[in-house]
């Protein structure tokens, strides 16, 4: 067995999350120099560290012998390996090939310590002892590992099933079936003539290991998993989506203003958050107006006293509705010049998140301080769109429609309601897909799902309403589509494809356009083709409402 420094790296980052790449580097001079015989008689012997699960003999000679540990006892499972070691003041290199693992000696607590990283070795009396070769009845059966979320199935005929489960379940998402040889104490793994990875059984412990220090042990009652349900993207096109909504009105709706604010602002935004220039102040002296951002410092009162968390300096805010703060606060700006200081009465929301201010009537005095001058140049949007777009009205132009269109759809999820008694085929599969999250971000976080809901102040039922609404812009869209007698257009699902591949290439790190689009075709086809009616739908909307 080879001294592998990345495998050291890597048990260490995966049980205490060290990082001390640092440390690894390329010796220099003679590795074999073992400098000062007496500086040198300080590191000899036996040492042990059981962060990084392993130990070391340094020698006189000039070379140190090591031994990879396995979890949980001081045994090993490979041959140890020869290396070489240098000595310069109160540190120790350990050297192998090109690479060089620095310890560094504490002479009070005589300890030696990996550079960077808190994992110490102490001296011991004894080297660790050898695993015994295992035989196939004895490591047969099935073995559950939670750290690498892995099912092995181990048979005596030396073949063996892999299943990569679910986190947060005992159920799989994928099998795989290989085969084993016993060589002295290791267990090596290979599908088809692939290597896998080196096990190695413990019969002290009863457990197998993995070379990253990942422990197996033998599932309750020899249970092997189930596999995880999977719930295809529904077929919106093929289901009775109009029975299942009241669609709110879809036309005629007066939306070109404000997304030509919101294009206006978020342009200016996105030039000064990219060039990092000082933002210029609107040098007309006009009052603010809607669509305008200004800054602001504001002291909130209720019943004539300052109250607790109601008050900020140099804010800067968007002169808006649905700008984040209570309705009437960032709008009540409007009419206002800079250099006025000025009264808004605005009332928190019943369900306000602050119970002590919910539902009560307040008063903002605010001062005015800036109005930002939004105008760009062509030149200016030339360079931040690297000249996608030459002329401010062109990105203006396209902005705004982009707006348009998610203030639309916006009202119509909005306004529209879905039937109380949604059947599951329309939701179960966001339903299981948001399970599956959260038994996910449970599971890394040390937690059960139900205390990450908890946490979340959700409950599963909570959950599966929330997936409920996932399905609204596809239900309005299928709805809409066959109410106008809307056509299929080839040309727009072949650009909705072309999305779905490049996502695909992006999420998946495919390197061939064709293997992202088979996938697509295969995994996608569903949510390919309510996509392609939504953006036929947009258009729609967008010639049909102002």
């Amino acid at each position: 067995m080879k001294f592998n420094f990345s495998f050291l790296l890597t048990i260490l980052i995966l049980i205490f999350a060290l990082l001390f790449f640092g440390s690894c580097k390329k010796p220099d001079g003679n590795a074999n120099s073992t400098g000062n015989s007496q500086q040198q008689s300080t590191y000899l012997g036996k040492w042990y560290c059981e962060q990084a699960m392993m130990a070391i003999e340094i020698k006189n000679d000039g070379t140190f012998e090591y031994y990879g540990l396995v979890p949980d006892d001081y045994v090993y499972g490979e041959e140890s390996t020869l290396g070489d070691y240098t000595v310069t003041e109160n540190k120790v290199s350990l050297v192998l090939d090109d690479l060089a693992l620095d310890l560094v000696y504490d002479a009070e607590k005589d300890v030696l310590t990996i550079d960077g990283a808190s994992a110490t070795f102490t001296r011991v009396d004894l080297l660790p002892e050898k695993l015994p070769t295992p035989t196939p009845d004895q490591i047969k059966g099935v073995w559950y590992c939670e750290d690498s979320l892995s099912v092995l199935d181990l048979r005596s005929d030396n073949s063996f099933d892999s299943y990569a489960i679910k986190a947060g379940y005992y159920t799989y998402s994928a099998l795989a079936t290989g085969s084993y040889e016993i060589n002295e104490a290791t267990i090596s793994t290979k599908f088809g003539e692939e290597p896998y990875t080196a096990l190695y059984y413990n019969p002290n412990k009863d457990n197998i290991s993995n070379i990253y220090g990942q422990l197996y042990v033998r599932a309750e009652n020899n249970k092997l998993p189930e596999k995880h349900p999977v719930v295809l993207f529904p077929d919106f096109t093929e289901m009775d989506c109009a029975s299942v909504i009241t669609l709110s009105n879809y036309k005629g709706l007066e939306v070109a203003e404000k997304a030509g604010l919101l294009a206006k602002l978020n342009i200016f935004e996105s030039y000064y958050s990219t060039t990092k220039e000082t933002k210029p102040a609107l040098s007309e002296n006009r009052a603010a107006q809607l669509g305008d951002q200004v800054v602001i410092d504001y002291t909130g009162y209720l019943n004539g006293e300052a109250f607790e968390g109601g008050a900020a300096k140099a804010q800067t805010i968007t002169v808006m509705p649905d700008s984040g703060y209570i309705e009437g606060f960032a709008e009540g700006i409007a009419g206002h010049k800079v250099g006025e200081t000025f009264d808004i009465n605005v009332t928190f929301p019943e369900d306000y998140g602050n119970t002590a201010m919910a539902g009560k009537a307040v008063v903002f005095t605010m001062t005015l301080h800036t109005i930002y001058d939004l105008s760009l140049t062509d030149a200016q949007i030339a360079s931040l769109s690297k000249d996608e777009y030459k002329t401010y009205a062109e990105m203006q132009e396209e902005y705004t429609k982009s707006f348009r269109s998610q203030l639309i759809w916006a009202d119509l999820e909005k306004n529209t309601k879905l039937a109380e008694d949604l059947p599951l085929e329309y939701y179960e599969h966001f339903y299981r897909y948001y399970q599956d999250t959260y038994h996910s971000y449970a599971f890394n976080n040390g937690m059960t799902y139900e205390e990450l809901l908890a946490e979340m102040k959700m409950t599963d039922e909570g959950l599966k309403e929330e997936t409920k609404k996932v399905t609204l812009p596809y239900l309005i869209a299928q709805t809409i589509f066959e109410k106008e007698g809307l056509v299929w257009d080839e040309a727009v699902y072949e650009e909705t494809l072309d999305l779905f591949i490049q996502d695909a290439m992006d999420y998946f790190e495919y390197e061939k356009e064709e293997d992202a689009k088979a996938f697509v075709l295969e995994q996608e086809k569903n949510n390919l083709k309510i996509s392609t009616v939504k953006s036929i739908v947009t258009d729609w909307l967008l010639e049909n409402n102002n």
